[in-house]
């Protein structure tokens, strides 16, 4: 019968695809408008405008690759689209297959169901799945994986946080290369930017960036967006030019700085985690991967901003530590993942108008306010499971298949 399992499998992978195309080529379509917006912003460039200028360059690399090959016409353009993000979304999945961790794959299954709508109209899948090869490749091609997060990187910036899973002792000859890996990928690319449209385009989402206020999706927002719906506080939600609903009113422009400032504290967190692995004379990738998750987990729970499609970040990574690691903490912290996509789902699109129209129907609110708090819930979670990982006992010496497998191997130091 094991032979049943892989076939059951890309048939589920088949069936909560077609159940995805099917809704958001029905009564959610206008979601369609993120797509076109991209591929207008191209258009655009024709005529020297600087095209999607809030997304790294790299990021629309492959919008570019889809535009030259698509029809020209709008249904063209979405089918198009779509395709090509179901086609990077079973090459995950193949990988998985691969690796032949059944729970992984069901994971992947699963999140295909919940998800909803926003899966296949937004640029974030790319970096997610990204993170996702990097951590699959972390234990047996570290230079490689550490390439992955490089592009990641130039992407969408948040993976660069994650480069300080990287690092090991200062006499590691490993860890210089996978820090030369990820750098050079990234010099490489941010060359590419500078050389084609110019040094201001390569920070121009970094600027773009700073001007945001605090979004209403955001943890940070959710006492001001309760007070809102229950007509307290002469709180209102207004369209930023960020292009984004922001909240406005009293302890707003406080609780902003506060994000602003936690943000900052998770990646000094890293900075402190990478100076300690200086001196480390062991570095594990199930570790590693471990902290990654971390530290994204508190990156979305910490950010001023957290839209909708930020929630893809977290799956592809989950799925890939189910492959390696046994944890309990990690098992729930999986099946919390998706909860909070599901929630996600129906806030965007579901219930979205309601919320930002501030409208005194408070199931959109309390959707909001149960995914952000299973957010920070799995934060602890993450952490436990993070703490967990740096307890196991090394894998024996004498063993090097398994040391190779799990990554739990000590580096070569180079005297």
């Amino acid at each position: 019968m094991r032979f049943l399992n892989p076939i059951l499998l890309v048939l589920g992978w088949a069936v909560t695809r077609l159940l995805l195309v099917r809704q958001s080529f029905g009564r959610h379509r206008w979601i369609f408008g993120d797509v076109h917006y991209y591929f207008s912003e191209i258009l655009k460039e024709r005529s020297g405008q600087v095209a999607l200028k809030e997304y790294p360059e790299a990021n629309l690399w492959l919008i570019r690759l889809i535009d030259h090959f698509a029809p020209d016409s709008q249904t063209s353009i979405e089918y198009s689209y779509v395709g090509f993000i179901l086609v990077l979304d079973f090459l995950f999945f193949v990988l998985l297959l691969r690796r032949g961790h059944r729970l992984a794959s069901w994971f992947w299954v699963a999140f295909g169901l919940v998800v909803g709508p926003i899966y296949l109209t937004r640029l974030d899948l790319i970096p997610g799945l990204l993170v996702g090869v990097f951590a699959y490749l972390l234990a047996r091609h570290q230079k490689l994986a550490a390439a992955f997060l490089g592009a990641a990187t130039m992407m969408k910036l948040w993976p660069g946080v994650l480069a300080a899973v990287l690092v090991g002792h200062f006499k590691s000859l490993q860890s210089w290369l996978r820090i030369a890996a990820f750098g050079g990928t990234m010099v490489a690319m941010a060359l590419i930017t500078t050389l084609t449209l110019g040094f201001d385009r390569l920070l121009s989402p970094l600027s773009y960036q700073g001007e945001r206020g605090l979004q209403i999706e955001s943890v940070a927002a959710t006492p001001f967006m309760v007070l809102a719906s229950t007509g307290g506080g002469g709180y209102r939600i207004s369209y930023a030019p960020s292009k984004s609903f922001e909240v406005v009113g009293p302890g707003v422009a406080t609780a902003t700085q506060v994000a602003s400032l936690a943000l900052y504290a998770v990646v000094l967190f890293a900075a402190f985690i990478l100076l300690r692995r200086l001196t480390s004379l062991t570095w594990r990738a199930s570790e590693s991967v471990a902290l990654a998750v971390v530290l994204t987990v508190a990156m979305l729970v910490t950010n001023k901003v957290f839209s909708p499609q930020y929630i893809v970040w977290l799956a592809p990574i989950f799925a890939v530590a189910l492959c390696f690691s046994k944890s309990p903490k990690l098992r729930q912290g999986a099946v919390l993942v998706l909860v909070i996509t599901w929630l996600t789902q129906l806030i965007y699109p579901a219930n979205y108008t309601t919320l930002m129209t501030n409208d005194p129907d408070f199931l959109p609110t309390l959707l909001l306010t149960l995914r952000n708090a299973a957010m920070i819930l799995l934060m602890v979670l993450s952490l436990q499971w993070w703490r967990w990982e740096t307890r196991q006992p090394l894998a024996a010496v004498h063993n090097p298949p398994e040391a190779a497998l799990h990554g739990r191997h000590r580096e070569a130091i180079q005297h």
